[in-house]
């Protein structure tokens, strides 16, 4: 009886053993660019928190499917959260392009309050079978607000890796932030 049990034993242990997955999962995270500058003085800068859609809200990368349909690869994964990410990353590249090193990050103290205050809501950002994309309502206020919805998108190679969409959503994030600059720098916030 003891033979029948410890082999029922260890034939379970097998099956168990079988059905886990060994395979880790792999990291990846946003990257800034260094971008070229232009001198000037365009006071302190603050980034509000970036909003996201729940359906992001999670640490593995989505991947748009078609016809509303979302796959979430639990074997690619973001290593932080993807809105702290995105604002890290906005922060980084607004920084470099302007040049400043008066980049706040909410909250900031009423008597810091920033000359020019961005605001991100990000609505979608997915990669295809085809490109990556990004949609953004950027809010940019100086002494008056001014709201845009943005839209950008990036060619990925069939069957991309989780490397190559994290870099083609670092370099959506980096146009992302040259709008951001350019529109800081002409001065059209205040029409």
């Amino acid at each position: 009886m003891h033979l029948v049990i410890k082999a029922f034993c260890v034939g379970m242990a097998l099956l168990l053993a079988g059905c886990i997955s060994t395979t880790q999962p792999s990291y990846f995270k946003l990257e800034a660019k260094a971008g070229s500058s232009s001198p000037g003085d365009y006071g302190s800068i603050g980034l509000r928190p970036v909003s996201i859609p729940e359906y992001l809200r999670r640490s593995s990368m989505v991947r748009s499917e078609g016809d509303n349909r979302l796959d979430l690869n639990t074997g690619d994964r973001w290593a932080e959260p993807l809105e702290d990410g995105i604002r890290r990353i906005v922060t980084l590249n607004v920084a470099a392009l302007l040049p400043t090193d008066h980049v706040q990050r909410y909250p900031w103290s009423t008597r810091t309050q920033p000359d020019t205050i961005i605001a991100l809501e990000v609505l979608e950002m997915t990669s295809g079978v085809e490109e990556a994309r990004l949609v953004v309502d950027v809010d940019i206020t100086r002494s008056t607000s001014s709201s845009h919805l943005l839209r950008f998108s990036a060619k990925l190679p069939e069957a991309a890796t989780g490397a190559q969409i994290a870099s083609a959503h670092s370099e959506l994030l980096y146009q992302l932030s040259e709008t951001i600059a350019t529109k800081i720098r002409s001065g059209e916030l205040d029409d």
